[in-house]
């Protein structure tokens, strides 16, 4: 594992790096969740992508001194963004997605950890869920949260760490290239970068809440994002060998896959889709529903779906502790 080069004493501030587009009405209540922690030594760097609603008014009213705004024409996630997160100014920046929320001490809690942890470079934690209407589910994830565990579930196409729920070290950027593609998936590469510079951790409790939309779970956004995670997988590979595995090259690869590949893949992406629909039903309180659309997701993918209900089981077990309290 390669090392970080020293970085020069400074005072812990916190870059909270977000990015939205058309995320009205949702994107107050995430702000609102940035602008209330605990911890107060962070700038709130907000890019706009070109929104077309209510979004940009908002976000141009905001008075804390913490926020700064950035406009831009619609260019989506990804590469587009790796210019405005180079200018933050934090020795960690910490990620958020526009329409969910932080718990209260999110912050105070990644950045102790990362004080304490020299040793690891990105750290995530548990997520609970909520729905497009607020309602909230009694599940939560069930990440591994050793480094080992998060890396070889990754390998293996696994959700092992949710990339809204992460703070990494600036450093890391003088290392990599930061998102790598543009669109669905682009997170794996990133996490996935980070692993050969440092370890990478999990929290072990629910620090943020995660908005589930009826409306994002596209069939054509779940194949995009398999591509992403298997671009992500095959150049982490590449890498430990000392390869350097280009995009062009894994376009490539991936348009030469034969008929059964696309086959199995089309099978998994449908299966990704019914097993978030089944987590919405969950949500909503909807059991049967719930059950019967796992049931179909594990008929199109029964690998993947048996890690998913597996999770489901512990999670449904942990939500009744504590840590969901």
């Amino acid at each position: 594992m390669a090392e970080l080069s020293n970085i020069e004493a400074c005072q812990p501030i916190v870059s909270v790096f977000m990015s939205v587009y058309n995320g009205w009405p949702h994107i107050k209540e995430a702000v609102e969740s940035t602008l209330n922690q605990s911890y107060k030594n962070y700038e709130y760097v907000i890019v706009d992508d070109g929104s077309t609603d209510e979004c940009s008014a908002y976000l141009d009213a905001i008075e804390d001194q913490r926020v700064r705004i950035i406009h831009q024409e619609n260019k989506g996630l990804g590469k587009p963004l790796n210019r405005w997160m180079r200018e933050c100014r934090g020795k960690y920046i910490m990620r958020m997605d526009a329409d969910d929320i932080n718990i209260v001490d999110r912050i105070e809690k990644q950045v102790a950890y990362l004080e304490g942890n020299p040793s690891v470079i990105l750290v995530g934690c548990q997520i609970g869920y909520i729905s497009n209407l607020g309602e909230t589910s009694r599940g939560q994830s069930d990440f591994s949260i050793d480094h080992y565990s998060i890396i070889e579930g990754l390998k293996r196409g696994w959700s092992t760490m949710s990339h809204p729920a992460i703070m990494f070290r600036r450093a890391l950027l003088e290392k990599i290239d930061g998102y790598v593609i543009t669109g669905a998936g682009e997170d794996y590469s990133l996490i996935m970068d980070a692993a050969r510079f440092g370890e990478l951790s999990n929290l072990d409790e629910i620090l943020y809440k995660m908005r589930i939309h009826d409306g994002s779970t596209s069939w054509e956004n779940s194949l995009k994002t398999l591509a992403g995670f298997e671009y992500a997988r095959r150049r982490f590979e590449a890498a430990e060998n000392g390869i350097d595995y280009s995009l062009s090259q894994f376009q490539a690869d991936w348009a030469a896959k034969g008929a059964l590949a696309r086959l199995q893949l089309r099978g998994k992406a449908l299966a990704m889709v019914v097993y978030r629909k089944a987590k919405i039903d969950r949500i909503k309180g909807n059991s049967v529903r719930a059950m019967l659309r796992t049931s179909l997701a594990a008929i199109l993918d029964l690998n993947s779906t048996v890690g998913w209900i597996l999770k489901n089981i512990r999670s449904n077990r942990s939500g009744k502790s504590s840590r969901d309290a």
